[in-house]
């Protein structure tokens, strides 16, 4: 969506493609099927050196969180047994695999107006669940 604001605020109505793997995108960019595309920094880390190296930036965002972990209230009462999980999960051999697969530093709390810079991108997806 990030990508998608940034086109638009740039004048630029173009067709949106969207396509599911981070490979993908660099392929269609690199075969001239796409104009550019856009991914997180974690998926272009994940292509191979090859392709990066075919590979230009054209724009990088500011950091946004990424899994960002919300409890209903309805759930209070068991905010302790999900953290414990969460955090369980993160000290667990599979759980630093996947935080090493993916580039994450593991999990933490949001920072000041983390969660309202993504405000824009919330409000874009409950408009299209509706």
């Amino acid at each position: 969506l990030w990508g998608q604001h940034w086109m638009r605020q740039n004048g630029n109505p173009d067709t949106l493609r969207y396509v599911s793997a981070s490979d993908s995108v660099a392929r269609l960019v690199l075969s001239g099927e796409a104009a550019s595309g856009f991914m997180s920094l974690a998926n272009y880390q994940s292509l191979s050196r090859e392709l990066q190296a075919q590979l230009r930036f054209l724009v990088i965002s500011d950091p946004l969180a990424g899994r960002v972990y919300m409890l209903n209230k309805r759930q209070t009462a068991r905010k302790d047994q999900i953290e414990a999980a969460l955090s369980g999960f993160a000290g667990s051999a599979e759980g630093k695999a996947y935080f090493e697969k993916y580039k994450l530093e593991g999990y933490r709390k949001l920072k000041p107006k983390e969660l309202e810079a993504m405000e824009p991108y919330a409000k874009e997806v409950r408009a299209s669940l509706q």
